[in-house]
């Protein structure tokens, strides 16, 4: 979401969290909720010298993975300098 502070793209990551498990949809190898829910990874920077595409995307997917060992159907978000 270009131009968004991460406060602004959390909300829109927890909206989309709570759509999907809002929706209910059956899971048969959900561990907990019982239905599919998603995590997702939020990481937000202003690009210089160290902080390009590239390391936007692994900290959003590095995000993700934290997201999921803390329980899933959750967001993680990180604001890099």
């Amino acid at each position: 979401f270009p131009n968004t502070p991460i406060e602004g793209a959390e909300l829109i990551a927890d909206a989309l969290r709570q759509h999907v498990q809002d929706l209910q949809l059956k899971h048969d190898y959900a561990t907990d909720a019982g239905c599919v829910t998603i995590s997702i990874g939020v990481a937000c920077m202003l690009p210089n010298a160290e902080n390009n595409a590239e390391a936007l995307l692994k900290e959003a997917d590095g995000g993700l993975y934290l997201a999921k060992e803390e329980g899933r159907n959750r967001i993680y978000s990180k604001k890099l300098s």
